[in-house]
């Protein structure tokens, strides 16, 4: 890909030249960048409004083209990242704070003008404190809870903030939250295996025998066909998750929870790497030890690093009954855990670790 010949306006700033540039082709199946003049001076004398106008700027070209862009459609609405713009090398490092206090009020504006989500992305402790303390304090003075939201929802929400702040939430994670990194649905997934195995359209479409049977079923079809074409269905499974490589808003929105046990029954690998981006290592169970982790994440269906392990058809998850058996003892552990004094949570650790060497991981 080339990105192409782009100028920024000089070192005036006052200058009136545009700041904004496309970045030219991009993969489609790839978040695509644009480029923002945001270098302001070294000794820290830019002044912020500067640095927002460059943001306003961007969200004036980029909002709308976003609306149309192919990696975006499985959203219900275009996600656009924002970096806190200038703490890098712009000249404004010292300022993380003073520049998210300013943006905040743009960024909500935008997304009600552009009707689109906004994520401010932070890539280091310093903004993100900035940034936390910056949106509590904007929401001391301004109600920016969706108008979709009724009391009883926001209770709830603020509910779950006070249990996660406590440390007392477990997360269950499905198929829904990698859909934002256009990973596709458990349906579109055994849809996407039947084209590749030969499946005709006609049995393919809406209400035709093979969407119409149940899924186990499906699967099993497919692991027949794919296997007489020398093929494997985890394989399969592995190809046409692997090659999505960016994890969604959803998963980094989660890993930064103050949480510590995880279940899955997604197969990718972008909740780990959500975790390792907020400095949280994650210990894929049952195939790692949790001693040296903060976190565990337990795979109940297998895991795109290990294909043979995928959990798909009929006869895997026969086969896979006693291993699922100790998993579900993992799971069980885990909720007592929660649902117990702190004292005891040294022995479902415990209980953890011992299940753990009975599946040999």
């Amino acid at each position: 890909m080339r990105v192409p010949d782009w100028k920024p306006p000089g070192t005036q700033l006052d200058s009136d030249q545009p700041r904004v540039s496309d970045a030219g082709d991009w993969p489609r199946d790839l978040p695509k960048p644009w480029l923002v003049h945001q270098g302001g001076r070294r000794d820290g004398s830019t002044p912020i409004a500067w640095y927002v106008e460059g943001v306003r700027q961007f969200l004036r070209i980029a909002a709308p083209a976003a609306a149309n862009d192919r990696f975006v459609k499985k959203r219900a609405k275009p996600l656009i990242g924002i970096p806190v713009v200038g703490t890098g090398r712009g000249g404004a490092g010292h300022k993380a704070g003073d520049i998210v206090k300013e943006l905040l009020p743009e960024l909500y504006q935008a997304v009600e003008s552009y009707d689109c989500d906004i994520a401010l992305v932070t890539f280091n402790r310093v903004a993100y404190t900035a940034a936390i303390r910056a949106r509590a304090d904007y929401n001391l003075d301004h109600s920016v809870w969706p108008n979709e939201l009724d009391e009883r929802l926001r209770e709830d929400a603020n509910r779950l903030a006070e249990e996660a702040k406590a440390g007392k939430l477990v997360l269950f994670l499905g198929a829904g939250v990698s859909a934002g990194a256009n990973l596709p649905m458990w349906n579109d997934l055994l849809t996407q295996l039947a084209r590749e195995s030969g499946v005709s359209a006609e049995l393919l479409k809406e209400g035709g025998a093979f969407s119409q049977m149940n899924a186990l079923d499906r699967a099993r079809i497919l692991d027949q066909r794919l296997e007489k074409c020398g093929m494997a269905i985890g394989a399969e499974v592995v190809a046409a998750l692997k090659k999505h490589k960016c994890h969604a808003l959803a998963h980094s929105l989660l890993a930064a929870l103050p949480v510590a046990e995880v279940v899955t029954t997604n197969y990718d690998s972008l909740f780990e790497q959500a975790s390792e981006s907020v400095d949280i290592p994650v210990a894929v169970l049952p195939y790692h030890s949790t001693a040296e982790h903060k976190r565990w994440l337990l795979k109940m269906h297998g895991c795109v690093e290990r294909p043979k392990d995928i959990v798909l058809t009929r006869s895997d998850y026969i086969r896979y009954d006693a291993r699922r058996a100790a998993l579900r003892g993992i799971v069980q552990a885990m909720l007592i855990t929660r649902q117990s004094k702190e004292e005891k949570a040294t022995d479902a650790w415990k209980l953890v670790e011992k299940l753990l060497k009975e599946l040999g991981g």
